[in-house]
């Protein structure tokens, strides 16, 4: 298959990624239309703490729509590789070539390269791959987790509350201002909500809709796909019109 065609069907997958984008998002505004959880008040202080209670799970329809964007976001950059190989040698295979994710902030080590099929690229067309890793580095390391994590098990969605807050007072009268807790930043802030779980109220308002990533052992928003979405169109934007193509896409 020339190099065109490569290219043209890394498009197309993209295409597909964005159907399933749509889906996503569509399926979220259903499910945040429901009583998802209710927080119950435990003792009488004034600041107060409450008991989360979990009313209605995530669907696990959004773990098959998450997956299947998922899966469409990392094949679009695999078939984007293939084009780049096959655009400096027509006959070569590109039975293994893979988009090569490497370590983020790293350049590609010789055994890396070699693992992801790419090792006997053009220096224009590594170049090209390293400024796609270089650029979009934060988004390409949270796809490539997901991905690996999505080959296993089920991408599940849950509630954290990312970040400890607090009230602080100033002015006067006196006015209330939700802060960060810088004192009280630690991993256990960052973790799945299930019922009976307890914490400040001040902390109610941050909760979030989020996937725990095995591979960076934290809880990421599910919003951020948005992000690695958005990323990723650039990035294959980026080696389109490497390879020629004048088309956005």
């Amino acid at each position: 298959m020339p190099y065109q065609e490569r290219m043209r069907t890394a498009i197309a997958k993209r295409m597909w990624a964005s159907v399933h984008m749509q889906e996503l998002n569509r399926r979220l505004v259903e499910y945040e239309a429901l009583p998802r959880y209710t927080l119950e008040s435990v003792g009488t202080e004034i600041a107060g703490t409450v008991r989360f209670v979990e009313i209605n799970q995530p669907p696990k329809e959004l773990s098959f729509v998450l997956g299947d964007l998922i899966n469409n976001l990392r094949t679009s950059l695999d078939y984007a590789a293939c084009a780049l190989l096959r655009r400096d040698d027509p006959q070569a295979s590109v039975k293994y070539v893979q988009f090569p994710y490497g370590d983020k902030n790293t350049p590609l080590t010789s055994k890396q390269k070699r693992g992801s099929g790419v090792s006997v690229v053009s220096a224009e067309s590594l170049n090209a791959i390293e400024h796609v890793r270089a650029t979009y580095a934060d988004s390409l390391e949270l796809l490539n987790s997901l991905s690996n994590q999505d080959k296993h098990r089920l991408i599940v969605p849950v509630f954290f509350h990312p970040k400890p807050y607090r009230f602080v007072f100033s002015g006067t009268p006196p006015v209330p201002e939700l802060t960060l807790d810088t004192a009280d930043i630690s991993d256990a802030w960052d973790r799945p909500l299930k019922t009976g779980d307890t914490f400040p109220i001040t902390n109610a308002v941050k909760l979030d809709l989020g996937m725990y990533v095995d591979d960076l052992d934290k809880i990421v928003p599910v919003n951020a796909l948005a992000g690695v979405y958005n990323d990723t169109m650039k990035a294959l934007e980026f080696i389109a019109q490497e390879l020629g193509f004048t088309v956005e896409i």
